[in-house]
């Protein structure tokens, strides 16, 4: 019984309407979620999660304009572990509500430890979940979370995929309306993957569009897709919305993106992620 189990979520991954043998491959990956579902549910409370920064630099004068809080998970027995590696699975078990006020909380906690060192702090983005976006009391936490931490609403930029916009559209941009008269920016992360809709982003009010390092990758001097990256910089200016590039490795990509007027960058041939004690070292005046 147990096996048809296993053998029946299979077939509902894949879509339904056709039918799976259990093998000891899906036993075993089932056995692991369980395993990796019950040591993320000790991980917040074990303190185990972790903050890293990557800055955003500017293309006009090449200096940090902003900073993108990236969280890991510390787990004892395996290390570091990137959050694609646990996010679905703390969405589809509820975790990622906690989890996601953890991460702001401690960004903002973050910032006024910076801010009381005298360091000059431009933006911080913080990514937010679909799942978490969309709870009803999302942005009375996130005044909660202010006030206790005193921090200024516009040193944040929350990033949020496409998804959110298009789904419950209604009850999103009356959360995008009150975040946005708090004075937070918002950012659509992974621009060009999912929907691409240009009414969302004439109706919403979008501070900046995030590209995708799937587009970046392909940038060089002769090839002609690198026209669909000066097409959608070009869309976002005219709607007064900035551009960021992610995953930006090499000089090349850099070079074309400042040639087709990219505003900010962020990626390996930058900086790596790092802890806050070596961020708040490239942040001293």
């Amino acid at each position: 019984m147990k096996n048809a189990d296993i053998a029946m979520y299979r077939v509902k991954e894949l879509g339904r309407n056709n039918y799976q043998f259990c093998t000891p491959e899906m036993a075993l990956e089932v056995k692991e979620r369980a395993l990796l579902d019950y040591h993320l549910h000790q991980a917040l409370h074990n303190n185990e999660f972790v903050l890293l920064y990557q800055p955003k630099i500017s293309l006009h004068n090449e200096k940090i304009i902003g900073i993108e809080a990236l969280m890991r998970w510390n787990r004892p027995s395996t290390g570091l572990l990137f959050p694609e590696s646990f996010i679905s699975l703390a969405e589809s078990n509820g975790l990622i509500v906690p989890i996601s006020e953890w991460l702001i909380r401690a960004v903002c906690i973050q910032i006024k430890e910076w801010k009381e060192k005298g360091l000059s702090i431009h933006n911080v983005a913080i990514n937010i979940s679909t799942r978490q976006f969309g709870i009803t009391n999302f942005s009375t936490n996130i005044k909660n979370i202010l006030k206790e931490t005193g921090v200024d609403p516009q040193c944040l930029e929350f990033e949020i995929t496409e998804r959110v916009l298009m789904e419950n559209s209604f009850n999103n941009f009356s959360i995008l309306h009150e975040l946005k008269n708090m004075g937070i920016k918002i950012i659509i992360d992974d621009f060009g993957t999912e929907y691409s809709s240009l009414s969302y982003l004439r109706h919403f009010s979008i501070d900046k569009i995030k590209i995708d390092k799937s587009f970046i990758d392909e940038i060089t001097e002769s090839n002609p897709e690198s026209n669909i990256i000066k097409a959608i910089i070009v869309m976002a200016h005219s709607l007064n919305i900035s551009v960021v590039a992610e995953g930006v490795e090499t000089a090349i990509q850099a070079t074309v993106l400042k040639r087709y007027g990219c505003d900010e960058v962020q990626g390996f041939l930058y900086n790596h992620p790092l802890p806050a004690e070596k961020i708040q070292t490239l942040l001293l005046p």
